[in-house]
């Protein structure tokens, strides 16, 4: 099995089988031992959104995780991956661009540093995903 759940901070994927209770029982563990079975960004929105590209009749090749401090996206690989392997390769945190006035240029800047941003970034409401772009949807522009 390949469970892949998102929260507005958190991102979990959870692999392994053949029954539910085996698929969990490795992250239980790990979790009691202080491992942590998740990658944690900073934010304060209440809502998230976790969208998969695939073409038709083929697998997922990428996903994207709208999240407070920007775009978390990555290329997902399929394989032999165990019980806390992550099927995530080539993963990025692209932050919000900012609207011309607020220190970006006329097209914004994707360079912001994750930790200059402020909970008063303005965050996106709304994530569609193409094979080669992200179309984000902003309560005010």
């Amino acid at each position: 099995y390949l469970i892949i759940a998102a929260t507005p901070t958190r991102y979990y994927e959870f692999i392994g089988g053949p029954t539910y209770d085996s698929l969990f029982a490795h992250y239980k563990a790990a979790s009691a031992g202080g491992s942590a079975c998740f990658i944690e960004l900073p934010g304060d929105q209440d809502y998230t959104s976790l969208h998969f590209f695939r073409k038709p009749n083929a697998r997922a090749r990428s996903l994207a995780w709208l999240t407070g401090p920007g775009i978390y996206s990555g290329s997902l690989s399929f394989g032999s991956q165990n019980a806390g392997d992550s099927i995530i390769y080539d993963y990025k945190l692209i932050p919000y661009s900012c609207p011309r006035g607020e220190g970006g240029d006329a097209r914004g800047s994707l360079s912001t540093p994750v930790s200059s941003l402020s909970s008063a970034s303005p965050c996106a409401i709304g994530l569609l995903s193409t094979e080669f772009h992200w179309l984000l949807l902003f309560h005010d522009r």
